[in-house]
């Protein structure tokens, strides 16, 4: 009986530490990131979004070159911590998504990725 509460013991200890240890961003977080990206696009490919509220998000990180349009000029994000907004679109099988690149910090977006 006394190794069943010491393991249960340790197995809610080891769960605690994996869930205090998980870097998930909040609903909140996560719509402020999406909302950015999102007023950052121009209306016409607004229009093609099917849903920018279920926009996927990911943190990266580019060790080699990735160039972006920032819609004035193609910008390196190489080394920076990004946030990638992965927005499905009507168009999807022609040009593929639109993505979006935000500064992690600031979450000042950095650009777009060049579309086909």
């Amino acid at each position: 009986m006394r190794k069943i509460i010491i393991y249960s013991i340790s197995l809610v200890a080891l769960i605690l530490l994996l869930v205090g240890c998980t870097d998930k961003l909040s609903s909140k977080q996560e719509g402020n990131i999406r909302e950015a990206a999102y007023n950052w696009i121009d209306d016409t490919s607004k229009a093609t979004i099917t849903s920018w509220n279920t926009a996927t998000i990911e943190e990266v990180r580019f060790d080699k070159e990735h160039l972006v349009t920032n819609k004035t000029e193609n910008v390196d994000i190489i080394n920076k911590k990004i946030y990638k907004v992965t927005f499905t679109t009507t168009n999807d099988e022609i040009l593929g998504p639109i993505i979006i690149y935000l500064d992690k910090d600031t979450l000042e977006v950095l650009g777009m990725d060049f579309r086909e």
